[in-house]
């Protein structure tokens, strides 16, 4: 699982996708799971990153499983925020 965060310089939403990759029979699958708008304040922080992650995890019932999910991450200070 990994996220990927990208602006729309002109209107000046911030969106969260949320990608997941895993093998099925031996097959690499990859799907997007989530694309939103952040539902939090537009700077791109740890914290508010969080909160976002967190409701989606939820919301897919993945949460109470986090402990045995793989993040993928550029290691960016959001991100080693977000992790810790």
């Amino acid at each position: 699982m990994t996220w990927v965060l990208w602006s729309d310089l002109y209107t000046r939403i911030n969106y969260l996708s949320v990608p997941v990759h895993y093998i099925a029979n031996g097959k690499l699958k990859d799907h997007v799971m989530c694309m939103t708008e952040l539902q939090t304040d537009v700077q791109k922080i740890g914290d508010n990153i969080n909160i976002d992650i967190t409701r989606i995890l939820r919301s897919f019932h993945l949460y109470s499983v986090i402990d045995k999910l793989v993040f993928m991450t550029d290691r960016g200070v959001n991100t080693v925020l977000l992790l810790h």
